[in-house]
Formats: structure tokens, sequence, C-alpha cells
């Protein structure tokens, strides 16, 4: 795991509410734990190898200055949560040696990527092929999916839903309307997973028909994440 060690939270250094050292509690759990130059690509490249070489978990904290660059807001909360502006955007690129286009990849960097493309096209080949096999239910299904459309049925079903529910004392907080006393509401079941981060009671989003998605159950569609709401936000 890498872990950008920058030493900035939006409120302003991480000091203000953290005084945990991360490389000695991870350590203290077992794992391989060490901090680096997180600005140093050969000392990146160099954890990396003994992280992979490791029998442990391991932890690379890298050491960096958040908004590197940036003449007045390198290193401060304002790289964090506000938009740096031309001007230190300007003086960052060229401290880095970035073009000044608005928009630019360097030559090195996008025949890497087009390297790494390219490996994939011998599977996105056979992948096309088990597709072209699939029945025209399937595949239409599987498209409108891609589409991010709802099934036919969906909006006039959880409208009604919501008619029945807002009815109903039971239903007051609105966190509960959608779920109904059978978890019968489907508007967001169609595909679309569900999940709470050790909150699910609170949190009141489980129908009770919903089926959580666990090795057994891997069509499951409600996700129990645990004490993990980073995990839960980045899904």
């Amino acid at each position: 795991m890498l872990y950008d060690d920058n030493g900035i939270s939006i409120d302003g250094p991480t000091s203000i509410a953290d005084s945990v050292d991360q490389v000695k509690r991870f350590k203290s759990a077992g794992w391989a734990a060490e901090l680096i130059d997180g600005q140093d690509q050969k000392a990146i490249a160099a954890a990396i190898t003994r992280a992979q070489k490791s029998n442990k978990p391991s932890l690379i904290a890298c050491k960096t200055t958040i908004g590197y660059g940036a003449p007045t807001r390198a290193g401060t909360a304002k790289a964090h949560g506000e938009a740096l502006g031309a001007e230190e955007l300007k003086g960052a690129k060229e401290k880095l040696g970035i073009s000044l286009e608005p928009f630019s990849v360097p030559d090195d960097v996008l025949r890497a990527w087009r390297e790494a493309g390219s490996r994939g096209a011998a599977e996105r080949v056979e992948w096309e092929a088990r597709y072209g096999e699939l029945g025209p239910r399937k595949r239409a299904e599987f498209e409108r999916r891609l589409r991010h459309e709802r099934p036919p049925r969906s909006p006039r079903r959880c409208a009604t839903t919501r008619r029945s529910c807002s009815r109903r004392a039971e239903y007051r907080h609105a966190k509960v309307v959608g779920i109904g006393d059978r978890g019968h509401c489907r508007c967001d079941a169609d595909g679309i997973p569900r999940g709470s981060a050790d909150l699910t009671g609170s949190n009141n989003n489980k129908a009770k028909a919903a089926v959580s998605f666990s090795a057994k159950t891997p069509k499951g569609r409600f996700i129990h994440y645990g004490i993990r709401e980073h995990g839960m936000a980045a899904a």
C-alpha cells in the first residue's frame, strides 16, 4: 500500500488532529513498513520491489509536498482544498518542466500508456468474441446498463412505492423512503449495489429482501464495507 504522507488536511497540517507515526503503527501490526522520499521515482520503484519480495503486507509511506512546485501554496492546506489558480499552476509547471499548454501529455508518458493499452488487445478481442455469442436479451440488458438507463418500469414502480411510503407514519424519515416494510422497492436494485460502512441500522438503506454480497453470494447487491468509509466512497 502506497501512503501519500504529505502532512496536510483541508483544515491545515495533520498534526492538529493526529500525532500517530503510521510507519511504527503498521510495523507493530506485523507489516513491512518504511518511509521513503515520495518524489523520488527510483526510491518508489525500489520500495515497490522490496514489497513484492516480502512475505508480509507492505506499507510504503511516501513523504511528499502537496502542491509541489506551486510558488506560494506548496505544502499548504490551500493546495489541498482550493484550485491553485493560473499563476500558481504556471509556476508549478515551470518548476517541473511541464508544458504550459492547457492540456498536454509528454511523449514518453503517452508512449508508455499506449504500450500498456496494447497489452490488453488480445484479451479485448477474446472478450468481444464471448460477448458476440450472448443472446439478444442479455446483450440488450448489458448495453442498457452501460448507458446508465433505468429499466422501463423502474420510474413508475419507484413513484408508486414513494407514494405508499409517504402515507405511512413509520416512514416519516426521508432515508427510509424506498425501503418499505417488505423491502419491495427496487428503484435502484437493478444491478446497482448499495452498501454501508458498519452503519446499516442507522442508514436504514438495506431492504429486507436484499442479499448481501459475499464469496458465497456474489450476486448480492448489498455490500458490508465494515469501518471502511474511504473504501466505500472509492467504490
